[in-house]
Formats: C-alpha cells, sequence, structure tokens
C-alpha cells in the first residue's frame, strides 16, 4: 500500500506529525472536549465530568500481530481488501484495452466513471479510499501524447508498464500480513 497521506498522519498539539509507535510503546493521548460547527472547541459538561468520544485505537503489525479495536481493526483490513480489488480491477480494464485498442476518450470514461462510482455519501471511507487509484490512471491515460493516426490506445509500452507497478502492488498487498484470508477472522 501506499504510505499515508498528509490527512491520515496523526499530528501531535504542538501541529508536528506525532512519530510511529515503535514496538512495545505505548502514547498517551489527551483531550479536551471536540470541535464544533466552525472549528471551536466543545465538550459535553455535565455535573463537572466531560463526556467525549474515546480514543479508539488498532495496529497491524509487520509479522501479522494485531491489537487494538476489533472494529478498527476490520476497517483496516477492509480498506486493503478494498484497494487489492481495485488494483486487480485496474489491471484487467488496461490489460483488456491494451489488446482491443480502445479509443482514448471511452478508456479514460471508463477511469472516470470508476472513480465516480465510489464517491458515494453511503460508502464507508475504507471503499473510497481506492477512489485515488483510479484516479492517478485516468490522469497518466490524459496526458499520454496522442500517438500517431492508426496507431494503438493505450501504447503497449504504458501497459506493460502500468500493469508491472499494479502487479507489484498486488503482490504486496496480497502478501501482507495477516494474510486477507485469515483477517476474516479477526475479532471473532
Amino acid at each position: 500500500m501506499h504510505g499515508p497521506k498528509k490527512d491520515d498522519v496523526p499530528f501531535s498539539r504542538s501541529g508536528r506529525p506525532a512519530r510511529p509507535l515503535l514496538a512495545r510503546e505505548e502514547r498517551v493521548v489527551m483531550s479536551r472536549g471536540h470541535l464544533g460547527p466552525l472549528g471551536r472547541r466543545r465538550s459535553a459538561v455535565f455535573g463537572g465530568h466531560t463526556l467525549e468520544e474515546p480514543v479508539v485505537t488498532a495496529g497491524i503489525f509487520a509479522d501479522g500481530a494485531t491489537t487494538g479495536d476489533a472494529a478498527l481493526l476490520t476497517r483496516l483490513i477492509l480498506r486493503r481488501s478494498n484497494m487489492l480489488l481495485a488494483v486487480e480491477t485496474a489491471i484487467e480494464t488496461l490489460s483488456d484495452a491494451g489488446g482491443r485498442n480502445i479509443p482514448r476518450d471511452r478508456l479514460i470514461a471508463q477511469f472516470r466513471k470508476m472513480a465516480d462510482s465510489l464517491n458515494r455519501w453511503y460508502l464507508p471511507p475504507e471503499q473510497q479510499a481506492v477512489r485515488q487509484l483510479y484516479q492517478s490512471i485516468m490522469e497518466k491515460l490524459t496526458n499520454l501524447p496522442q500517438g500517431e493516426v492508426g496507431s494503438p490506445f493505450p501504447p503497449s509500452n504504458f501497459v506493460a508498464e502500468e500493469t508491472a507497478v499494479l502487479n507489484r502492488q498486488r503482490v504486496a498487498l496480497s502478501e501482507s500480513l495477516p494474510s486477507l484470508a485469515d483477517a476474516a477472522f479477526i475479532g471473532r
């Protein structure tokens, strides 16, 4: 999987990125209220006690061991599963297009449609996260130089390079631990 996006990186109270936890390391997270509308901090106070959303944590270690909230672990695994599906779909779509000489506009529209199908309010973030993969391929196809009249689109070298990158990503996702098959039993 790709590294974390800027929005995925936790920040310390000073505004600097928080460093990742090391093995057997713990971090205490303190909070005062939460941000309400317009970014104003607010909290629910009842009889001198503050009610806040609990901080939920989970982690997947390099050896496949997991820790933390089972629901959050399930969401992390679901995100990986959705990414694997998107990578395999992109490989199939590009491979199929390379063999059939699909018109440029139609192939770009196909990737746009796949990306847009994931932009629904009712889809969980774990499913929407893979949208960027389709958008990236769509942008690359858009930026390809126009070939000579009669030349195949997408160019065979583009298909070979992109499928090689996607295949490496597919292997990394499918071989990462815990395996997706074993992950089905996490939290049960």
